[in-house]
C-alpha cells in the first residue's frame, strides 16, 4: 500500500523546510507482514522510501514495538516511532461491555466468532463467520428485490463513477499529526461519536433478527 504525505511529514520533521521541496517525489511503500510459517516475527513492518525512483531509506521493525528507518547512503538509523513513547500521548481505549454496545458495532456482530476463536473451536468460528457472510448476501438480495440502494455512512467512494472501485476513504479521515487534547480534537471526537451512534447493518432479515432481537 502507499501512505499519504503525513507519513513523510512525520518522518522528515527534522528537515521540514526541505521536505516540501521533495514532497511530490517522495513515496513510501511499507508492508505489514504476518509471521512466516517457519520463521519471522509477528506484526513485522518492511518497506522503503523513494525519492523519485531512487531508494533513499529502508523501513524495518514491528508496528507494535519499534520501527526504524535506515538511510541507504549514510547507514544512519532513525526511529520512525516507538510504540512505548506513543502510548504515553494517548488515553486508553474505553470499550463498553458487549451488552451495552449498539447491535451494529463490530465487536458485537463478530462476538460469536471471537468467542469460538478464544475457545480454539475453529469449526464453530467458521460456521459463525459463514452465517454473517450469508446474512450479507441475503441483505444484498433483499435490497435488490425492493429496489433499495445501500449508502455507506462511514466511508465514501473516491471514484464514484466506477461501481467496482476499491478506493474508499473514511469520511472523517485526518492526516495531521496528533497534538494532544484540544478544542479541535474535541470537535472531531464529538463528530465521530455522532456518526457512529446511528447505524444499520447490511444484512438480511433473518440475521438481523438474531443480532438485534
Amino acid at each position: 500500500m502507499r501512505t499519504d504525505w503525513s507519513f513523510c511529514r512525520t518522518f522528515f520533521q527534522e528537515q521540514e523546510d526541505h521536505f516540501y521541496n521533495f514532497s511530490l517525489l517522495i513515496t513510501t511503500a511499507p508492508k505489514s507482514l504476518c509471521r512466516g510459517y517457519f520463521s519471522g516475527e509477528n506484526n513485522s513492518v518492511d518497506g522503503k522510501i523513494k525519492l523519485g525512483s531512487e531508494i533513499i531509506s529502508k523501513i524495518q521493525g514491528r508496528w507494535d514495538r519499534v520501527v526504524t528507518a535506515t538511510d541507504k547512503r549514510t547507514k544512519r538509523v532513525d526511529v520512525v516511532f516507538d510504540i512505548a513513547d506513543i502510548k504515553k500521548t494517548f488515553n486508553p481505549s474505553l470499550v463498553l461491555p458487549e451488552p451495552q454496545q449498539y447491535y451494529f458495532e463490530s465487536r458485537r456482530v463478530w462476538s460469536a466468532v471471537s468467542q469460538a476463536l478464544r475457545a480454539q473451536d475453529i469449526d464453530l468460528a467458521t460456521e459463525e463467520k459463514l452465517r454473517l457472510e450469508d446474512g450479507q448476501r441475503a441483505g444484498k438480495k433483499e435490497r435488490e428485490e425492493s429496489g433499495r440502494v445501500w449508502s455507506p455512512r462511514l466511508f465514501e467512494n473516491m471514484n464514484p463513477s466506477d461501481p467496482k472501485s476499491l478506493s474508499w476513504r473514511f469520511k472523517h479521515t485526518r492526516t495531521d499529526v496528533y497534538q494532544g487534547p484540544g478544542e479541535d480534537e474535541g470537535r472531531w471526537e464529538a463528530d465521530l461519536i455522532d456518526l457512529v451512534s446511528h447505524g444499520e447493518l447490511a444484512v438480511g432479515r433473518e440475521l438481523m433478527a438474531r443480532l438485534n432481537p
